[in-house]
This record gives C-alpha cells, sequence and structure tokens, in this order.
C-alpha cells in the first residue's frame, strides 16, 4: 500500500467506463503520520482523549485485510467521539461517480464490539454536516457502511469524523475498527475513450510481477510499504519482473503503459 491507492476497474455498461476512488487502507500496519510523515492526512481521536492505533484485523470474515484501525470509545466520552481522518493539509474536492447516478458515496468497514449508538460521518470543508448510514452494523462482524454526500459534490473536505458510537449516553466502553475508507475524491470518466483502452492483469507468481495487457508496457516498478523504490524495468512490451531478491511482504506494482499508469498490491510470499 501506499497509503492512497487509486482502484481502477473496467466495466461494460453498454460501452466501457472507468471506476476509480481513493481508499484509505492500514496494511503497513502503522498510522499513516507514522508511516510516512510526508503524508497529506492523518488520523487522530476526537476528542484527543479517545486512543486510535493499527492492529491485527479481529476477524478476517467479511475483511482479508491483515490489519486495521481500532478505537476505545468509553462510557466517559462524548456522543461525537471517534476517529478523525484529517486532509488539512490536502483539502480535496468530491466528485459524483457517473457510474452510480452521479452519486458521492464515502464507504466504510467497520467492526464494533456491540451495537449501541448510531454510526454517523460529520464531513468538515466548504460546509459541515452530518450523515447517518442506512446500515447498520452486526456486533462482532465486518460490516460496509456507506454514507451518501452527494450534495457535497464540488466542494471542498478538510476533516471526517467517524463517530462510530453515537447517542446520548453510552451504557459501556465500545471498542471499533475501521477499515477500508474509500472517498469520493476522484473524477471519474465516463467512457472508457476518456482515459485508458483496457486495464492490464497484474499479479505476482513464484517471484516474478506478471503483467498481461493487449497495451504497450514500458515500465514496472514496484514499491515498499514506505512508497520506496525498490525495483523497476523500463522497456518496449515488457512482461515481467524478477522479485527473486527481495524480502517477503506486501508491495504495489506500478506499470505505465501508452501513457497511463497503472496499480496493484502484490504479496511476495
Amino acid at each position: 500500500m501506499k497509503k492512497l491507492i487509486l482502484l481502477i476497474a473496467v466495466a461494460c455498461l453498454g460501452g466501457l467506463t472507468l471506476n476509480a476512488q481513493r481508499v484509505i487502507d492500514l496494511e503497513s500496519g502503522l498510522l499513516p503520520q507514522n508511516e510516512d510523515p510526508a503524508l497529506d492526512y492523518s488520523i487522530v481521536g476526537n476528542p484527543d482523549g479517545i486512543g486510535v492505533a493499527v492492529t491485527d484485523n479481529p476477524n478476517v470474515v467479511g475483511n482479508s485485510s491483515s490489519y486495521c484501525l481500532i478505537a476505545t470509545v468509553t462510557s466517559a466520552h462524548p456522543s461525537y467521539a471517534g476517529p478523525k481522518f484529517d486532509f488539512s493539509s490536502a483539502p480535496f474536492t468530491v466528485y459524483g461517480d457517473p457510474n452510480n447516478d452521479n452519486k458521492a458515496i464515502v464507504s466504510i468497514k467497520m467492526n464494533k464490539n456491540i451495537v449501541d449508538g448510531i454510526v454517523r460521518l460529520r464531513v468538515i470543508g466548504d460546509a459541515n454536516t452530518n450523515y447517518t448510514s442506512s446500515e447498520v452494523p452486526s456486533a462482532g462482524e465486518w460490516s460496509t457502511l456507506t454514507f451518501d454526500i452527494s450534495d457535497r459534490i464540488g466542494q471542498t473536505v478538510t476533516t471526517f469524523f467517524i463517530q462510530s458510537d453515537f447517542n446520548g449516553g453510552r451504557a459501556s466502553d465500545v471498542i471499533v475498527y475501521i477499515d477500508d475508507v474509500q472517498i469520493p475524491d476522484e473524477d471519474i470518466p465516463t467512457s472508457i475513450e476518456d482515459e485508458l483502452v483496457v486495464s492490464p492483469s497484474i499479479y505476482a507468481f513464484d517471484n516474478i510481477i506478471k503483467v498481461q495487457s493487449e497495451l504497450n508496457i514500458e515500465e514496472i516498478s514496484l514499491v515498499d510499504m514506505t512508497g520506496r523504490l525498490v525495483k523497476q524495468v523500463k522497456g518496449q512490451d515488457l512482461q515481467e519482473m524478477n522479485i527473486n531478491a527481495l524480502p517477503k511482504g506486501v508491495y504495489i506494482a506500478k506499470v505505465k503503459a501508452d501513457g497511463a499508469v497503472f496499480t496493484k498490491k502484490v504479496m511476495k510470499n
């Protein structure tokens, strides 16, 4: 992971379309500000007394990630307590997805030890607005919660407050796990002609990064969890890169083809 991953998917809906969205995961095992101080966002507690950290995924059913965010909201904390995603150093603009009725959707994976109050997302920027999810998480299980912030399209956002147990009186402490926060901050082309012809297949197999594509692959790069370039090959019509000398772990493969850049998280076993 390079903290902010551009997911590219190609679909056919009466014509080829491209979908893109920024995703915050924690597969480095570190909070973003500890992983790379140069990053343009951080995750802290709100209020300051709320502790947030990265921990092992407590339940791989419904979420195959190795790591996730953990926050403990006690009965003494205010109703709005929870993790704060701070983008103030690089505010982003909200975009609608033309492949989803031009809606702007924030998606969050969440796992709570008990289900007490509601889950609320407070979005700060050009305006301060609260959103609730129509989905209700189940205790001890991963659930995907969505928040429709389409009324913020075109506006600037500086902060997300995930108020993971919003209520007027918390009966007991709530342990909250959060992962894969998807943010609608990418301008999504409405047709494949606007951007790419086809997305290459990128995968790791037998100490080789393999790329299958009809495009002219000009460069294959691999970066580690800190964003450091660890290997790169350049040429024409490339199809693979040997990674036998690299240590085991998770990497991000970057492929340049016909002026476009594709990324894929890969695992070396």
